[in-house]
């Protein structure tokens, strides 16, 4: 048994052939993360309308009516948007209210010394 072992240890596994493999993007629409955000599916559709990777579909228009586009969100997509809408809090803080001086320049005992003068 140990000698089976021994030979099969020593085996390398074989590679991957063929394509890698395809991944397939989650796509929600904008109810979705109307109701993520608290907001209105307009206000949704207003800020992702334009944004790439964002997948509109229209329905054909009859008598000459106006169409109507559905979009459809990539997850990815609104994580990017979020992470923009965000970054002030991300990259450490806002200004400071007083001096208007970012948060690592920023020092408390100086801050307060000016605000009370």
């Amino acid at each position: 048994m140990s000698n089976h072992i021994k030979r099969v240890a020593h085996l390398k596994p074989a590679a991957p052939s063929g394509p890698p493999p395809i991944v397939i993007e989650q796509h929600y629409p904008p109810s979705f993360y109307a109701a993520l955000l608290h907001v209105s599916v307009s206000t949704i559709v207003r800020a992702f309308r334009d944004r790439p990777g964002v997948i509109k579909l229209a329905e054909e228009s009859k008598n000459g009516k106006r169409s109507r586009v559905e979009l459809r969100i990539p997850y990815r997509v609104f994580e990017e948007f979020c992470a923009e809408r965000s970054r002030p809090w991300r990259s450490g803080g806002l200004p400071c209210s007083i001096c208007g001086q970012p948060p690592e320049e920023h020092d408390d005992e100086t801050c307060r010394k000016e605000y009370e003068s």
